[in-house]
């Protein structure tokens, strides 16, 4: 079930990036200087990065591997991290981040 959820997540994450891939180009061929355009794509391409790397995890979780346990423990925790760092350990993020660590730890045993 968590792999259909970073799945889904990773997907709109990188249906996001697309996006943002096309409407920075479209700044860019508007407005050369406009400032948007060169950021929006380099925020864009992360984006789009972090969305692919959403989905190649949830494929490895999905086939209980070893590797994509590991990198979700890693993706989870700097995200956990950064909430701990922000202040916002007590919001619905930072909960169900810790809640998916725990998770993750729980089940690792089932990993190959």
């Amino acid at each position: 079930m968590l792999a259909v959820i970073i799945g889904i997540v990773g997907f709109l994450i990188a249906l996001a990036g697309v996006l943002l891939v096309v409407l920075s180009a479209v700044a860019l061929a508007a407005e050369p200087v406009y400032t948007f355009g060169a950021v929006g794509a380099v925020a864009a391409l992360v984006l789009l990065l972090f969305g692919i790397l959403a989905l190649v995890v949830a494929s490895g979780l999905w086939n209980l591997r070893q590797w994509a346990l590991v990198l979700a423990l890693l993706l989870f925790g700097f995200a956990f991290l950064g909430n701990l760092l922000a202040g916002r350990l007590f919001t619905l993020p930072g909960i169900l981040e810790a809640l998916l660590l725990v998770y993750l730890l729980a089940v690792s045993r089932h990993f190959t």
